[in-house]
């Protein structure tokens, strides 16, 4: 009762917050994606700890209007979706492709069409790569370069797949001189090569940061490279962070493991390491977060959304903006996201309606009262039903047999025991008060237990209720080495439980 009361509040928040600000209010999540399509910012699954079964949401933040939208997606529907990887791609590079996931499913891509808002499989020519999660994309000139992952069984993947979005066609790259698998790393294209920073080894060890490996799409060739620290180290190991181009520097954020810098930027040029001096004098210390995403929403600006708050070990419910003109960072409320341009211009309050503004204190009042009234709902119906129960029990209690006969099991079994038969004995009589006065054994016929002695005795029926209280009907004997059948695996219904990698 309790989780289902949690659940009503964490909607009717969304639904007041809806009301109030004007706009759809995303949930708290992790293991999402972003994707920026002109100015619109997409964000794709996640799991999302509001909603009682799990779902994959789309909606956006358009960066122009400071609003978030939701999408009402059209085609299929979007599986559960959570710690895949999406990328851009198409004709027009319109397109996000949605691929893999921590959570098992017979298709391995889908695409969504940001003109349309449909959703749907696209049919790829070529070999079509395992399924995995925690992997790693980029998109250069409408080819999708995925490399390695892990499934949910802790099986890590050797492979780097190629998807020409164009074609639609699956190609397989090269893994000469390739790192070896792991997972929950990042992957920044600059220019025409893929940088791919950190993430976790299969033998459960955190990948040096010191080891970057770099892939030519131009020449498709691996090599490895060594980084250094400008005061002669480098930041800690760490998955499941995030990273961004700033110019020509590579900027990572947040992650698990042992980071000894929340943020950190490598000099493409020099392959030097720097650690950022941000200053925000309300919060000095700045939040490490882990399966969180960093969108550049200008030139200058790094916004991050969502994620785990390790400090603390809650989700995220702030968003945060890292000025790298200025070096400053600031935290927004979901309804003050992208108000920040430049950190010396005051923020500007959320678009509301004058009719949404003069109505707020009665939706406030109401949606209180709401409130009230559904836990109180909750309450009266929890009573109605227990006491319905508890006078069913009574009243099967005050209708004990009157009749008990010795012989409770049929004359001839079934064909597993031809030729063995019983011939029923007397019948004899029981009034209800000695029946609650006789212990349980009084009650069993004798026959049971010359039926445990005897061969058959594994088709002895197994008493559901050991008590006074008895059938009108005899037990119906069953042969206890049946086949077992086994049922086809169905999608798990995570509810609010927590996925075992968090």
């Amino acid at each position: 009762m309790v989780y289902l009361f949690i659940i009503l509040s964490c909607q009717l928040f969304l639904l007041v917050n809806r009301f109030v600000y004007g706009q759809f209010i995303p949930g708290l999540r992790l293991g999402h994606t972003a994707n920026t399509v002109g100015n619109k910012i997409y964000f794709i699954g996640g799991y999302n700890f509001a909603k009682s079964i799990p779902t994959s949401e789309i909606f956006y933040l358009n960066k122009e209007t400071d609003t978030w939208e939701e999408i009402k997606s059209q085609g299929i529907k979007l599986p559960f979706k959570v710690e895949h990887t999406a990328n851009i791609g198409g004709i027009n590079q319109d397109i996000i492709f949605i691929m893999g996931g921590l959570i098992g499913d017979t298709n391995l891509l889908y695409q969504f069409d940001t003109k349309t808002n449909i959703v749907s499989i696209p049919i790829i020519q070529g070999k079509v790569p395992t399924s995995r999660a925690f992997m790693s994309s980029v998109n250069f000139e409408g080819k999708i370069y995925v490399f390695s992952g892990q499934n949910s069984d802790d099986i890590y993947f050797n492979s780097f797949d190629i998807l020409d979005t164009i074609n639609l066609r699956w190609e397989i790259g090269s893994l000469i001189n390739a790192p070896t698998p792991r997972s929950k790393h990042t992957s920044t294209l600059v220019n025409n090569v893929i940088y791919y920073i950190g993430g976790m080894q299969l033998n459960g060890n955190y990948i040096s940061m010191n080891d970057i490996y770099q892939y030519d799409i131009g020449k498709s060739t691996w090599s490895l490279k060594k980084s250094t620290l400008a005061l002669g180290d480098v930041p800690g190991p760490r998955g499941g962070h995030s990273a961004v181009l700033v110019e020509d520097k590579i900027c990572i954020y947040g992650g698990i493991y042992s980071p000894k810098e929340t943020i950190a930027m490598l000099d493409t040029t020099t392959l030097v390491w720097t650690i950022p001096q941000f200053n925000n004098p309300k919060a000095p210390k700045l939040p490490n977060l882990v399966y969180h995403t960093a969108t550049m929403k200008d030139n200058y600006n790094m916004f991050i959304a969502f994620g785990n708050d390790t400090d603390v070990r809650v989700l995220n419910n702030n968003f945060y903006m890292f000025d790298f003109k200025n070096f400053q960072w600031n935290i927004f409320t979901v309804k003050e996201v992208a108000k920040t341009k430049d950190p010396d211009t005051p923020m500007a309050p959320s678009p509301t309606s004058p009719m949404v503004e003069s109505h707020k204190p009665f939706i406030i009042s109401l949606s209180v009262g709401l409130a009230i009234i559904g836990l109180a709902a909750i309450v009266i119906i929890s009573v109605i039903v227990y006491r319905r129960t508890k006078r069913n029990r009574n009243f099967e209690n005050r209708n004990l047999p009157e009749t008990v006969t010795d012989n409770p099991y049929p004359t001839n079994f079934s064909q597993n025991m031809i030729g063995y038969q019983h011939t029923p004995t007397t019948t004899r009589q029981y009034n209800s008060s000695q029946l609650r006065e006789q212990s349980n054994h009084e009650i069993i016929p004798q026959y049971a237990q010359q039926l445990r002695e005897s061969p058959y005795h594994e088709f002895i029926p197994q008493y559901a209720q050991q008590s006074t209280q008895f059938r009108e009907q005899p037990f119906i004997p069953q042969y206890t080495q049946q086949p077992q059948i086994i049922s086809p695996p169905q999608e798990r219904n995570l509810g609010s439980e927590r996925p075992p990698y968090y």
